[in-house]
């Protein structure tokens, strides 16, 4: 028995799996079929449209019928519009169900971005870099930096705003097309513009092409003894809308980098809606600051992802 038990002790524990490859896995098989999903929820908005449409349709007509109809008629077009409401009512409410999958999207991005840049040891001989190889990793739009030319990466840039002040960024990238006619439809066309509407419901793939065709990054440096705060950041963030506005294009990531930490009002302020970086009068078209410590052995601590 002591000899049975000492061989058990021996032994070495079962492998475990790292659930980290899982959970990336689950984010890799998401953005691999974006285009599908997206398909399926333009059908199913449309078709909700279409089915809230005949409905309105077909009340006006009862509405007009109603004096003249017999009791049993009534009866049957009370019933047969109620239904046609409910039927409405219920795919508005079930509807809810394709933000599940932008919840788990997003989950999945927040966790890349903070395993990558906490776990994963960064590489460069400058802290810029340091920075811009990790964003690299992290980023969900990771296959189109590792492909970007080094001409569109620019480390210590001082860059134009729409205002005419410059500012200076630790890392600034910026791509936009090769074509004029293709350029000038993802920036003149895209933003705060009523093609907007007709490209995403219309002609979805172009829609996406646009968005993909203009790629813009920023990482500003935030250097002083104490905690980054609030009014630091809302100084970033007008800096960040107003190159953005030169550039007519919502940054990928906007990342605000400190040695110090960030204060707890900084903190918070990210949580308000307030935060988002928006350059347009389109409100659906923002974007968020990530907020990343430089710790003293060149790693990083992100304090917060947007």
């Amino acid at each position: 028995m002591a000899s049975n038990a000492s061989k058990q002790n021996d032994e070495p524990p079962p492998p475990t799996r790292d659930p980290s490859a899982l959970i990336l896995r689950i984010g890799d098989t998401l953005s691999s079929h974006a285009d599908e999903i997206d398909r399926v929820y333009r059908v199913y908005s449309t078709s909700i449209f279409a089915v809230g449409a005949f409905t309105f349709v077909i009340t006006l007509l009862i509405v007009a019928l109603w004096s003249s109809s017999s009791l049993l008629t009534q009866g049957i077009f009370v019933a047969f519009d109620a239904t046609m409401i409910g039927l409405t009512a219920y795919g508005l409410w079930a509807q809810k169900g394709f933000r599940v999958v932008d919840e788990i999207d997003w989950e999945v991005s927040r966790f890349r971005f903070i395993t990558t840049f906490e776990l994963l040891p960064p590489e460069g001989s400058s802290p810029a870099e340091r920075v811009w190889n990790s964003l690299k990793r992290a980023s969900n739009a990771s296959e189109e930096l590792q492909d970007l030319p080094t001409d569109k990466i620019k480390f210590s840039a001082e860059v134009e705003g729409k205002s005419g002040k410059r500012y200076l960024f630790d890392v600034f990238v910026h791509d936009e097309p090769r074509s004029t006619i293709r350029r000038f439809l993802a920036k003149w066309t895209l933003r705060g513009s009523p093609t907007h509407w007709i490209y995403y419901w219309l002609f979805p793939r172009l829609h996406q092409r646009l968005h993909e065709d203009l790629l813009t990054i920023f990482v500003k440096r935030i250097s002083k003894t104490t905690p980054v705060t609030k009014s630091d950041l809302e100084t970033s963030k007008k800096e960040f809308e107003d190159v953005s506005r030169k550039l007519h294009d919502i940054p990928e990531h906007a990342v605000v980098v400190s040695t110090s930490g960030f204060s707890q009002d900084a903190l918070d302020y990210l949580g308000d809606e307030k935060s988002e970086i928006r350059p347009f009068a389109d409100d659906e078209e923002s974007a968020a600051m990530d907020l990343l410590v430089e710790r003293s052995d060149e790693s990083f601590e992100v304090a917060h992802y947007g």
